[in-house]
């Protein structure tokens, strides 16, 4: 995994988001060959979490990805902000972020976990020596 992409996950994972990392860093950890410049992570949509993760983007220094902003645009990085949007593409302190709540063909957070997926906690459980 890109030290960046690892340095964004474990941030995110951190701060106590739940979500699902996706993706080319997932398929990458999977063994795939695949280049990647972004993290893309599928958060979970209760309401508690999306506080948690509003806090990590904030820590992140997140800000709207845009081809007309290299350094994003600033937004209110809240709870009811976060419950509005399907897919948010982010640029962050530690490299680009892509958070898409419901990845096309599945039901979200709790589908892709529950196939086995690798959550985020996970991933920083494993960096940590946890797992």
């Amino acid at each position: 995994m890109p030290s960046h992409a690892r340095r964004a996950a474990f941030l995110v994972a951190d701060t106590g988001p739940a979500g699902v990392l996706i993706g080319g860093v997932a398929a990458t950890l999977h063994g795939s060959p695949l280049k990647t410049r972004d993290t893309d992570v599928c958060p979970a949509r209760d309401p508690d979490n999306l506080v948690r993760l509003a806090a990590a983007l904030r820590d992140l220094d997140a800000r709207i990805r845009t081809a007309d902003a290299p350094a994003g645009l600033p937004f209110a990085c809240d709870e009811h902000f976060l419950a509005g949007v399907s897919l948010l593409n982010l640029v962050t302190r530690f490299g680009d972020l892509d958070l898409t709540f419901q990845p096309s063909g599945t039901g979200g957070d709790d589908d892709l976990a529950a196939q086995g997926l690798l959550s985020i906690r996970a991933l920083w459980m494993k960096a940590h020596g946890y797992a």
